[in-house]
């Protein structure tokens, strides 16, 4: 599409503007209003973002890809709650989406919800072994509960699958 080819091209806010004038000619396009959140996403518009995404998923409710952007959105602007929400009703209709379930451990360690978390990160890592987000929030959630020392065993492994992950040196 127009859009995908000048967003390839470093050129995001017209790709947006091609979008828009998509959506005002037919509000029922769905992978305009999909594509329009995820660049409003990388963007950080996360408010815009998540109004696309509701809007696509308006259209195409079992949508998965669509709702774990939404999902991300959700975490990005502090909506905990509905993220989990999301969240588990992709682990619900996707169960082997690890990246649904690390999402989920994310937004329950955010409520301050330890076992929760750490089961959903568990799951995610049962799932994709070598999850880097999923084994430094296992390793957050342990420090959080005091095991200090497994918690650093997780915060190396996510290194050993991502030496450049941020995340995961704050947590040693």
């Amino acid at each position: 599409t127009l859009a995908n080819v000048l967003h390839a091209s470093a050129r995001t806010e017209d790709a947006l503007t091609s979008l828009k004038t998509t959506v005002d000619l037919n509000p029922g396009h769905l992978q305009a209003w999909h594509t329009a959140g995820a660049l409003n996403g990388m963007l950080n518009r996360h408010t815009i973002a998540i109004d696309c995404f509701h809007k696509a998923l308006e259209l195409q409710p079992q949508a998965t890809e669509t709702r774990l952007n939404l999902a991300q959105s959700l975490l990005q602007t502090a909506q905990w709650d509905a993220a989990a929400e999301q969240c588990l009703r992709v682990t619900n209709e996707t169960p082997e989406s690890a990246v649904a379930w690390s999402m989920l451990g994310r937004s329950y360690a955010e409520q301050g919800q330890g076992d929760a978390a750490l089961d959903a990160f568990r799951h995610a890592v049962q799932l994709k072994p070598a999850f880097p987000q999923a084994l430094a929030g296992i390793g957050f959630a342990l420090h959080k509960q005091g095991n200090w020392e497994e918690s650093l065993d997780y915060f190396r492994q996510a290194l050993q699958v991502n030496p450049q992950m941020a995340q995961a040196h704050f947590g040693l």
